[in-house]
């Protein structure tokens, strides 16, 4: 139940509507070119909120937002992001999400799967500026259903509900240059599209949670709902590429660690800031891990950095990082030899990410 009246309520917005003209009567006075089919009174009243209903800072902020449009072509980019960005084919058929069906109140739900997304192929394969244009279409595309949908409710639409699956996220998503390009892809949504989502986090009870706000016909059936598409309703990613990377095991690798023995794996870091991640779990059973470094690589010159440690990687994944503080060659090691019976079967992955730009700019 609302803690406002509907007085209150209305009075709130009769305000809203007076700053929305001023905003109007501003732009006009300044020249500014406003398309108010593109930029209904729904879309002022966004950037009003997200600037907690101070006029100045709202004009100033949508007028940033203008002129960004301008500047990277938004108003057509629906038309021209499949034309020109060679590469939104494949972001197509590899990103895992969609806008999908609506919740009890008719807004639109987005489902995505962050954890299926092949964070270090897609930055390898994909320039950043065909995914952040990617990204922007599909902005836009969602922005024109909201109009759409406010325009026949004659309400605001535009604040869709965001279903991100995080299952399988792990090490291999911590990679520097796709955070560094997530962050910002978010500030460009903070700054361009305001006050457009319901957030809300769930653990492994999502299945009733989500049913309080989709009726159970509209949700997928893979999210405990009855709606059924073929190969399911939100799709489920890929890998970009399958090659390896400055010695790293870009996908799983496997090796024995025989009993009363080690195994490792050198690593060659060039630059310092770097970080070094890993995950590895065995078959059976648990094991010894341990990270040393030698800044010429040779055996008598190591220094331990993470100090060995068992594990129960037979239980559940094992992982870690650590940022090289020196460049050199770091020795992931797994360790066996206190076993005098078994030897162990192991899967690792090792992953290099450079430092970020702040990193290297400060």
């Amino acid at each position: 139940m609302s803690k406002y009246s509907e007085e209150e309520k209305a009075a709130f917005r009769a305000e809203e509507d007076k700053k929305i003209e001023d905003m109007k009567v501003r732009l006009l006075a300044e020249g500014r070119e406003v398309d108010y089919e593109l930029h209904d009174d729904f879309t002022l009243r966004r950037f009003l909120r997200a600037r907690g209903g101070d006029l100045d800072k709202a004009y100033d902020m949508f007028t940033a937002s203008l002129q960004w449009r301008k500047e990277h072509g938004v108003d057509t980019i629906r038309e021209t992001a499949p034309r020109d960005n060679k590469n939104f084919a494949l972001l197509v058929k590899y990103w895992p999400g969609r806008m999908y069906k609506t919740d009890k109140t008719g807004v639109p739900v987005y489902y995505e799967r962050i954890g299926a997304v092949d964070v270090k192929g897609l930055v390898s394969s994909v320039p950043a500026e065909d995914i952040t244009s990617f990204h922007i279409h599909q902005q836009e595309e969602a922005r024109a259903l909201k109009q759409r949908l406010s325009k026949e409710a004659g309400k605001s639409m535009y604040a869709n509900i965001v279903v991100e699956d995080l299952a399988g996220l792990g090490m291999s998503h911590m990679y520097t240059p796709g955070i560094d390009l997530f962050k910002k892809i978010i500030a460009m949504d903070q700054n361009n599209y305001p006050d457009t989502l319901k957030v809300k986090i769930m653990g492994g009870d999502y299945k009733d949670a989500l049913l309080e706000v989709i009726d159970e016909e509209n949700l997928p059936e893979e999210y405990g709902g009855k709606s059924t598409c073929e190969g399911g309703c939100v799709p489920g990613g890929g890998k970009f590429c399958d090659q390896k990377d400055d010695g790293t095991s870009y996908n799983p690798l496997q090796a024995t660690v025989g009993r009363k023995d080690t195994f490792e794996a050198k690593l060659n870091i060039d630059r310092e800031g770097s970080t070094l991640s890993w995950e590895f779990s065995t078959k059976s059973h648990d094991i010894g891990f341990g990270v040393f470094y030698s800044p010429d690589g040779e055996a008598k010159n190591r220094e331990t950095v993470v100090g060995s440690e068992r594990f129960n990687a037979h239980e559940s994944t094992v992982q870690g990082h650590l940022v090289a503080k020196r460049a050199g060659t770091y020795i992931l090691q797994w360790d066996n030899t206190y076993s005098y019976m078994k030897s162990k079967a192991l899967t690792y992955q090792i992953f290099i990410s450079p430092p970020s730009e702040s990193d290297t700019t400060a």
